[in-house]
C-alpha cells in the first residue's frame, strides 16, 4: 500500500452550501439523524457520502496517533501498523493514517482494513480499495474473530450511533480483535471503560470541537513495558532528529540570521564555505537545544506533519508565500518559514542579552 496521501477532497473554511451537500440535503447531520432516522440517512446517503468536518478530523486523528507513538503504544517503526477503519466513511480513517505515516521517513506504510454497510461504495470510488459490508451488529456478533488482530481500530464519529442495547457487546468484540481504539465525536459520547474491555490510554484531546479518546484492549495481552519503552524512544528520537532537520534546512537555504563571531565560538573564521555552513549548522542545533527553541521547533515539526494539502496551502497564502507544489514541497516551505521566525526571534533575544 502506498504511503503517499491522495488529494483530501473537503478543505477548512467549508462553506455551508457544501456542508449541506454533505449533510444530503438537511441543514445539519443531526437534523437528517432526527428526521430519517440513522439507518435511513446512510442508507440513502451513503454512496455519496463526505464527512463535513474531514480536514479537522483527519487532523486530530494524526495528533492522537503521534501522541499514542510517543506514549509507546504504536510503532509504525518496526512494521506495518494494521488498521481497522470501522464505520470508515469515505475514508476518513484512512486518509488519516496515510497522511500520519507520510509525516515521517521512519513510519512504514501501514495495512489499512475499512469496512462500513453503508459509505462503502463512496470508500471504494474515493480510495481504490475494497471495504468490507460489515455493521455494528456483525461487529458484535464475532466476525473479526476470523481476522488477525488488529493493533489500531479508528471509529470516527461513528460509535456515538450505536445502540445502547448492543454497544457493550460491539465494543466488547473489538476489544478482543484489537490493541488500541481511537475514538472521535463531537462530543464524549459513548461512555466507555472497563466493563466495555477497554481502558484509557491517554489523555483526552480536543481538536477544533473534535473530541478524540483513545483506549487499550483489556482483552488482549498486555504490551511489555520494555517493549513499550524501546518504542516510546525511538518516536522521540525521530521527533529530535525532525527539529534537528528543520534547523540544519533553515541554515542551509539562508533561513538562519547571521551569526557573529562570538556566537560561532569555535568556527574558524579562515574555513572554507563548507566548513562554515558546517560550524553554523552546528551552531544552530546547539542553540535548538535551548528547552524553549526546541519544543518550539517540535511543535512545529509536529503541526505540518498532520496538515493536508488544502490546509498548507491556506496556511502558506496567509503568510504570503508560494502555493504551488506538491504537499511535500508546500510541508518543507511552511516549516522553513515558521522556523526562520523562531530562530529570528532566537537571534533577537541574543542580541537583546549581548546589549
Amino acid at each position: 500500500m502506498a504511503g503517499l496521501s491522495p488529494a483530501l477532497s473537503v478543505q477548512k473554511g467549508m462553506t455551508l452550501s457544501r456542508a449541506h451537500d454533505a449533510a444530503g440535503g438537511f441543514d445539519s447531520l443531526r437534523e437528517a439523524y432526527e428526521e430519517v432516522g440513522v439507518d435511513g440517512y446512510y442508507a440513502d446517503h451513503g454512496a455519496a457520502y463526505r464527512n463535513p468536518h474531514e480536514p479537522i478530523l483527519i487532523e486530530a486523528l494524526c495528533l492522537a496517533f503521534s501522541k499514542l507513538e510517543e506514549a509507546g503504544l504504536i510503532d509504525a517503526s518496526t512494521r506495518p501498523l494494521r488498521v481497522l477503519d470501522y464505520a470508515c466513511g469515505s475514508g476518513e480513517g484512512h486518509l488519516a493514517i496515510l497522511n500520519w505515516v507520510d509525516g515521517r521517513s521512519e513510519r512504514l506504510a501501514a495495512s489499512v482494513t475499512a469496512a462500513d454497510p453503508y459509505t462503502y461504495m463512496s470508500y471504494e470510488k474515493r480510495m481504490g480499495y475494497p471495504c468490507q459490508r460489515w455493521s455494528f451488529e456483525d461487529i458484535s456478533g464475532g466476525v473479526l474473530e476470523e481476522h488477525t488482530p488488529f493493533d489500531v481500530v479508528v471509529g470516527a464519529f461513528c460509535l456515538h450511533l450505536i445502540d445502547k442495547s448492543f454497544l457493550r457487546t460491539t465494543l466488547m468484540a473489538l476489544a478482543r480483535a484489537c490493541d488500541v481504539l481511537v475514538v472521535a465525536s463531537p462530543h464524549k459520547r459513548p461512555h466507555i471503560d472497563a466493563d466495555h474491555g477497554w481502558e484509557e490510554a491517554t489523555s483526552e484531546l480536543l481538536h477544533h470541537r473534535i473530541h478524540i479518546r483513545c483506549f487499550t484492549s483489556l482483552q488482549r495481552p498486555r504490551p511489555d513495558a520494555a517493549v513499550m519503552a524501546a518504542a516510546a524512544a525511538r518516536a522521540a528520537t525521530a521527533k529530535h532528529r525532525a527539529a534537528e532537520e528543520a534547523v540544519a534546512n533553515a541554515v542551509t537555504h539562508g533561513l538562519y540570521p547571521p551569526l557573529t563571531v562570538t556566537q560561532r565560538g569555535h568556527a574558524d573564521k579562515a574555513g572554507d564555505d563548507e566548513e562554515e555552513q558546517g560550524a553554523a549548522v552546528g551552531t544552530a542545533v546547539a542553540a535548538a537545544e535551548d528547552e524553549e527553541i526546541e519544543a518550539a521547533l517540535a511543535e512545529i515539526t509536529a503541526e505540518i506533519e498532520v496538515l493536508n494539502l488544502g490546509a498548507l496551502r491556506a496556511a502558506l497564502a496567509e503568510g504570503g508565500l508560494d502555493t504551488t507544489g506538491k504537499k511535500a514541497q508546500l510541508a518543507e516551505r511552511l516549516r522553513e518559514a515558521r522556523v526562520k521566525a523562531v530562530l529570528e526571534a532566537a537571534q533577537q533575544g541574543l542580541h537583546g542579552a549581548a546589549s
